[in-house]
């Protein structure tokens, strides 16, 4: 009994081959194989088939001949367990290298010798790879069987089927273009993909910043070449990327300078702009910000109409065709409202009086320069100062102010310094005993009239209008005379002599007699001097006797009457002062009334008086029927012989 076989894997039937002999003319006519030795037949064939699970096995063969002649023989038999194939994979883009992991297992004591790949994509060749891990990149997307086949050292098989996913992948792409630094730069995404979605977009501006939306903006600071990227990436998490580059133009950096000035003076404005290379500046405007016409000239001057802060605008236009602009303040300050006003006056004196009424609208005005415009060019610097012409005529005045900012403004304007008069005067002479009057004539002198005149008499006190006049001096003493005269134009002249008019004063007169009243049979009248301050008296009797030697006279009056007797004292001054006392000489008392008279003008009995020793009398005329036609109490006035202004009838 002898049998054949080959150890096999699992999977694969063990084919036994009966090799038993025996010596002819006998023959084998039986076969009982047990696969297992187990003692139990399992196949009576002589060359069966089995299938066994991995291990190793005794398997017995006994065979039998034709005479019943029977022999067994036994032989191990190996079965080879069989390898698991498997791999794993990721799930990729088109065009990207797809990896496949081989993942196959086989028992400890087993390696895997072998593997064959085929990818599904084409039939032919059947392995198209042998790698344990190997890489493949589809050509188009789609759905692919990948199908990985083993072999273990024993030659064992095992192969395994799977579905592989090629996803379409979206072809990245976008717009944009230049513009200029500062500017946005506006991105276009016009990426497509032909099945699936874009999820997701990924910009790398080139300057380390970044966005995440599917069209972007983005400002550059800095003039140059970027490369932009753009990566899409669809719902498979396929990506593609674009790269354009875009160039950022340098715009102008602009600055410029001037100085802050005053109204009327040209502003210089210096251009210090600049531009990044390879940028050019082409083009210049400047707004002054007073709404005029703008400039073109890089760097221009200006006069400003009106004072003020104005808001000035450089642009410049680069080329290519960027813009930069800066704005800075420039101060005009005001130029100071000079103005003036002068006293109109006269020549000498008073001085003529300047009023700085300048103002500013805004600041200070600090400087004042006058030059009043005489010989000489007098000048001040107060701010309302005075000057005294010498001479009359007109003067060209010019006053320059400078404000606190260094601004200036003059005006010129011509004063009027009118003709002053010369004032004279004469009196009729120097003084007196007081009371004085005095007579004084002013002689004072001016081509163009004199219009009024002031005298002072009496030092500060008393004073005249006209051009004659006469004072009375009261008291003694010494005096001062002025005349102020003001000629037709309002110009004064003062002449002021001191001390012109001396008075004195008068001596003191008095004195008593004694007795006051007595008649014709005492007529001896005793005077008693009282004066005071005299060195000289002079007696009057009012009856023809005089005396200039007796101190205290006696005087016999020779007749009644009444006499008003007159003494008048000298002092050292050469004054005199009088001074009168009545007497009263009475007769002894008789009254003569005439009885008839003739008022027919011939001199002789023209007027009725009563006479007669008296001391007063009333006298009255009454006619017939009791009417009175005639009163008087003075001796001296009688009655005319007329009625109401008519003669009265003769006979009366």
């Amino acid at each position: 009994a002898e049998f054949s076989f080959i150890d096999s894997c699992e999977y694969l039937a063990v084919t036994y081959n009966d090799l038993s002999t025996i010596a002819a003319p006998e023959v084998i006519v039986s076969w009982s194989w047990d696969i297992d030795n187990n003692g139990t037949e399992d196949y009576n064939t002589q060359n069966p088939s089995h299938l066994f699970t991995a291990g190793t096995y005794t398997s017995k063969l006994a065979v039998t001949t034709a005479l019943g002649c029977v022999k067994d023989t036994t032989m191990s038999v190996v079965i080879y367990p069989k390898p698991q194939a498997n791999f794993t994979f990721t799930e990729e883009c088109l065009y990207d290298s797809l990896s496949f992991i081989d993942a196959s297992l086989v028992t400890t004591g087993d390696v895997i010798t072998f593997h064959a790949w085929n990818f599904g994509e084409t039939i032919t060749p059947l392995i198209q790879s042998a790698l344990t891990n190997p890489y493949y990149t589809y050509s188009s997307e789609g759905s692919y069987s990948v199908s990985e086949i083993i072999s273990t050292a024993n030659g064992c098989l095992d192969t395994i089927t799977k579905v592989v996913e090629v996803y379409s992948v979206p072809v990245a792409t976008f717009s944009t273009s230049n513009v200029c630094q500062d500017v946005t730069a506006n991105y276009t995404d016009q990426s497509t993909i032909s099945s699936g979605t874009i999820i997701n977009w990924s910009w790398d501006f080139g300057d380390l910043n970044y966005g995440v939306n599917q069209n972007e903006n983005h400002n550059y600071f800095a003039n140059g070449t970027y490369p932009v990227q753009l990566i899409i990436t669809s719902a498979n998490n396929c990506k593609d990327t674009a790269t354009e580059n875009i160039t950022i133009y340098p715009i102008p950096q602009v600055t410029f300078s001037m100085q802050d000035d005053c109204l009327e003076e040209a502003i210089q404005f210096t251009n210090n702009s600049i531009i990044n290379t390879p940028g050019t500046l082409n083009l210049f405007t400047w707004d002054f910000g007073d709404m005029s016409s703008p400039s073109n000239v890089p760097s221009p001057s200006y006069t400003y109409q009106t004072p003020g802060t104005y808001n000035v605008v450089l642009s410049i236009v680069s080329g290519d065709n960027c813009i930069g602009s800066l704005q800075q303040p420039v101060i005009v300050h005001p130029l100071p409202q000079v103005s003036f006003v002068a006293s109109e006056t006269c020549e000498n004196e008073p001085p003529t009086i300047f009023t700085n009424t300048s103002a500013i609208i805004s600041g200070t005005n600090t400087g004042y320069e006058w030059n009043f415009g005489n010989v000489g060019n007098t000048t001040s610097s107060q701010e309302n100062p005075t000057h005294n012409y010498g001479v009359h005529g007109d003067y060209v005045v010019s006053l320059n102010i400078i404000s606190d900012m260094g601004c200036r403004d003059t005006i010129i304007d011509t004063i009027k310094v009118k003709h002053k008069p010369l004032a004279i005067f004469i009196q009729d002479t120097t003084g007196g005993c007081a009371p004085i009057c005095i007579n004084f004539v002013s002689q004072s002198q001016d081509s163009i009239g004199i219009a009024t005149w002031n005298w002072h008499f009496e030092n500060n006190y008393g004073e005249g209008a006209q051009k004659y006049e006469g004072y009375c001096y009261n008291e003694a003493g010494i005096f001062d005379v002025k005349l102020i005269v003001e000629n037709t134009v309002g110009c004064f002249d003062t002449i002021e002599s001191l001390g012109l008019i001396s008075t004195y004063d008068y001596p003191v007169a008095d004195f008593e007699l004694t007795p006051e009243n007595t008649n014709i049979t005492d007529g001896d009248i005793t005077f008693t001097n009282l004066s005071t301050d005299a060195i000289l008296w002079k007696w009057d009797f009012d009856d023809g006797e005089l005396d200039s030697v007796t101190y205290d006279p006696v005087h016999l009056y020779q007749d009644t009457g009444t006499y008003l007797v007159e003494l008048v004292v000298y002092n050292s001054d050469g004054c005199s002062t009088v001074i009168y006392h009545q007497v009263i000489i009475s007769p002894i008392e008789n009254v003569f009334v005439p009885s008839a008279f003739s008022p027919n003008g011939d001199g002789e009995n023209d007027i009725l008086f009563v006479r007669g020793y008296l001391n007063g009398l009333y006298f009255s005329v009454y006619d017939r029927w009791g009417k009175k036609v005639f009163e008087s109490n003075d001796e001296s006035i009688g009655w005319d012989g007329r009625i109401n202004d008519k003669p009265a009838n003769e006979g009366v």
